[in-house]
């Protein structure tokens, strides 16, 4: 796993992890609220995609957090449709980026 942290002149403000293997996973990525807004998010994103290079991408994302959700968006994630509960009472859904040399979802996770 390979994580990037993002500070302010005081303290850490970001987070962001990134792990490869059949596939490159995403997360967990978190800004404080004072972080957001501000380009810091777009930052460390395209650091990890030029990190990812040519894999496939996926991530897990609460599902009522529609900032996050419309960020990943803005970077070529869909909903896969998985959804899953973390810790049994967080739902998260699954989002993973698009092929566009092939136009579809590239979760290659096992049936």
């Amino acid at each position: 796993m390979t994580c990037r942290t993002v500070r302010s002149t005081v303290e850490i403000v970001g987070l962001m992890c990134g792990r490869r293997d059949e596939w490159v996973t995403l997360g967990p990525m978190y800004l404080l609220n004072e972080a957001q807004g501000h380009g810091t998010g777009s930052q460390l994103m395209s650091e990890f995609l030029d990190w990812a290079g040519d894999a496939p991408i996926r991530l897990w994302v609460t599902a009522y957090n529609e900032r996050a959700i419309r960020f990943y968006e803005r970077y070529g994630f869909t909903p896969t449709g998985e959804q899953e509960l973390w810790k049994g009472r967080l739902p998260n859904i699954r989002m993973a980026r698009i092929d566009t040399a092939i136009g579809k979802i590239t979760d290659r996770s096992p049936a």
